[in-house]
């Protein structure tokens, strides 16, 4: 069932310029090519619509949103990132044809809150991240997981948090990668937020102990607001 699926394929879109940003994220909208995955194993297609907010590192520029696409195994989900990072199935649209995509495969790994969303949240922050040189890939998710991501347990405002980790399959022989996974957080409104952002000692835990597994040269983040397709 796609409910219980824990594998999700992401492609961040971002275009040339972000000249109409509305318009361009109503004809992704109307006419979505990435609903075809459903016929190649999808179980579920959330559209995550980006948001604009006023501050520059939020900023999403010419960023349309990110597709997510689950699967039930990790076989599927290495199949459809393939069919994604292909672009065949984009090269009718008059959008998405010119964008460039930003594709991880990965397990989902809830942290904090259930799997799925909780009704009624409204904020979602979605990150992209990639590990700190020289470290490797299952040092690196093992330390994200059980050491860095146990910083987030407590805080306040908060009521989701899932990691969604590389597969190790989709990395080449010397795992190299641009990113190295995502993570998302869910608040129900604004305030919850910036309680999250200067709750005490969890911000500082988690700034201190970034440099330990983090790139902090590279990274995307942006909020989305989440469409469920199918």
């Amino acid at each position: 069932m796609a409910e219980d699926a824990s594998y999700r394929c992401i492609a961040v879109i971002d275009l040339p310029n972000e000249d109409a940003l509305e318009t361009n994220q109503a004809a992704w909208r109307q006419a979505d090519p990435f609903v075809a995955l459903k016929d190649h194993g999808a179980t579920r297609y959330v559209r995550g619509v980006a948001q604009r907010n006023a501050s520059p590192v939020w900023r999403p520029r010419a960023r349309l949103g990110a597709a997510q696409v689950w699967a039930d195994d990790e076989t599927t989900a290495l199949d459809l990132a393939a069919r994604i990072g292909d672009r065949g199935f984009l090269k009718a649209h008059p959008v998405l044809r010119d964008a460039r995509l930003t594709l991880l495969a990965t397990k989902e790994l809830p942290v904090v809150g259930p799997a799925r969303d909780p009704a009624g949240d409204k904020i979602k922050s979605l990150f992209l991240v990639k590990r700190r040189p020289g470290m490797t890939v299952a040092a690196y998710q093992d330390y994200w997981r059980n050491v860095h991501g146990e910083l987030v347990v407590g805080a306040p405002g908060v009521t989701r948090y899932m990691q969604m980790q590389r597969l190790p399959a989709s990395y080449p022989a010397d795992e190299s990668a641009e990113y190295d996974g995502a993570a998302e957080m869910s608040f129900p409104d604004w305030d919850a937020q910036e309680a999250f952002n200067t709750g005490e000692p969890w911000r500082s835990n988690q700034t201190v102990d970034l440099p330990n597994c983090f790139d902090l040269k590279a990274g995307i983040r942006f909020y989305v607001k989440e469409e469920v397709v199918f």
